[in-house]
């Protein structure tokens, strides 16, 4: 729901197993991504989850890290703040994830694993 589909996929692959796309394959969601929008662990994860997937599944780690802090983070924020009915929140929410996220990155850079 927040990435970690592409990440399990990645993870997968790298241990030889082979990852394919079922197209008659259904899935029911009961709720809708607008229901959760705006929520604080809808903003906590998403935000912070896209990072966190990169950063543990690709090479470029601190050209993803400087990617993410100029462009792609702001730009999600921006979006999620403008569609979260609950401005005052969502900033507090967004600037939350976004600490998160970094101080996972930077256990991640430091250990040089794919794990926090």
């Amino acid at each position: 729901m927040y990435g970690e589909d592409l990440d399990f996929c990645r993870r997968a692959r790298s241990a030889g197993h082979r990852v394919a796309y079922a197209a008659a394959a259904r899935v029911t969601h009961r709720a809708s991504r607008r229901d959760r929008a705006g929520t604080r662990t809808y903003l906590r994860h998403m935000l912070r989850n896209r990072t966190l997937v990169c950063l543990r599944n690709y090479r470029w780690k601190r050209l993803y890290l400087a990617l993410d802090g100029l462009v792609l983070f702001p730009l999600t924020a921006t979006t999620e703040f403008l569609r979260s009915r609950d401005k005052a929140r969502a900033v507090r929410w967004i600037v939350e994830a976004r600490i998160e996220s970094l101080r996972a990155g930077r256990a991640i850079l430091h250990t040089g694993r794919g794990r926090a």
